[in-house]
C-alpha cells in the first residue's frame, strides 16, 4: 500500500499533464491520492510536490497559484494532524521490550538530545546520511529485517517503468522542476532518517537503527522524473520500443527468478 499509493499519484499526475483542460475535481482527486499516500506512510507527503508540476493552462496563474498553495498547506496539516492523532497510541508491549533491550530507544529523550546538543547531532546525522546512501541502495530489494528478498530485477523495473511513462510526448521537465524533484527525493530520504532515529535508534547514537532500502522505492520511481528530456516534442518510436522491449525481458526474467526460489 505504501509504494503502491505513491505510484498511483504518479500515475494519476501523468494522466492530468497531458490534458489540455484540468478540472477542479481532478485537481481534488488529485489531493485526495496524496492523502492516501500520505496516510499510508507520513514520510510520502513530500511526493505531493508533484502538485506544483501540474500545467493548471485553463486556470489564471493567481488562480492556479492559490489551488496549489492551499493544496500544499491542506496536506501538511492533515499530515500533522494524523502524526499528532497517532502518537497518542501506545507502543505495542513487544515492540517496546525489544527497543529497550536491543536500542534504548526513546523518542522523548532523543528529541531532548537533539535540541541540547544540536552542532554534535547534525554532524552526526549529516555524516550518517552521506555514508548511508549507497548501502540503501544495495539493500533495495531486502524485505523484513533483512531475512529475505526480491529480485533486484523488480526495482530496475520500476525505474524503467517510470521512464518510459515520462517519456511519452508531452512529459518534459525544465531543469528548475527537476532540482525541485530531487529536492522533494533528498527530503523524503531525509525524513525516513529521521523517524526512525526518533522511534529506533539509541539516545545520542551517532547512526540510525532499522532503515532498510525498500522505505525508498517509492524514491526510485520518483526519480525516473528527473531523467526526462526538456522540451520534448515528439516521442522517439525506436528508442521507446526498445524501452518496451527491455522492461517486458525483466518481467519475464522476474517471473521465473521469482518461481525457481519460491516453488
Amino acid at each position: 500500500m505504501i509504494n503502491g499509493s505513491v505510484f498511483l499519484l504518479i500515475g494519476f499526475f501523468i494522466h492530468l499533464y497531458y490534458k489540455d483542460e484540468i478540472m477542479i475535481k481532478e485537481v481534488i482527486l488529485l489531493v485526495c491520492l496524496g492523502v492516501f499516500a500520505t496516510l499510508s506512510k507520513i514520510t510520502n507527503l513530500f511526493f505531493f510536490g508533484l502538485i506544483l508540476f501540474l500545467p493548471l493552462k485553463n486556470m489564471n496563474k493567481k488562480k492556479a497559484y492559490f489551488i496549489k498553495g492551499f493544496a500544499i498547506i491542506l496536506m501538511c496539516c492533515i499530515a500533522l494532524g494524523y502524526y499528532k492523532y497517532t502518537s497518542i497510541f501506545p507502543t505495542p508491549l513487544s515492540v517496546q521490550k525489544y527497543l529497550e533491550l536491543n536500542t534504548g530507544a526513546n523518542t522523548s529523550l532523543q528529541i531532548q538530545y537533539i535540541l541540547s546538543e544540536p552542532i554534535e547531532w547534525i554532524h552526526n546525522f549529516g555524516i550518517y546520511i552521506l555514508n548511508s546512501v549507497f548501502d540503501n541502495i544495495n539493500s533495495l530489494n531486502c524485505f523484513g529485517p533483512l531475512e529475505y528478498n526480491y529480485s533486484l530485477l523488480n526495482v530496475i523495473m520500476i525505474f524503467i517503468f517510470g521512464k518510459i511513462c515520462f517519456e511519452e510526448e508531452g512529459i518534459g521537465l525544465s531543469l528548475f522542476q527537476k532540482i525541485l524533484c530531487f529536492l522533494i527525493i533528498l527530503g523524503n530520504y531525509f525524513m525516513i532518517c529521521l523517524a526512525l532515529y526518533l522511534s529506533w535508534t539509541g539516545v545520542g547514537a551517532a547512526n540510525v537503527i532499522g532503515v532498510q532500502g525498500r522505505y525508498f522505492i517509492p524514491c526510485l520511481a520518483f526519480s525516473a522524473l528527473i531523467f526526462t528530456k526538456e522540451n520534448r516534442v515528439k516521442r522517439d518510436e525506436k528508442k521507446w520500443a526498445i524501452d518496451v522491449v527491455i522492461m517486458l525481458l525483466m518481467e519475464s526474467m522476474m517471473f521465473f527468478a521469482t518461481i525457481n526460489y519460491y516453488y
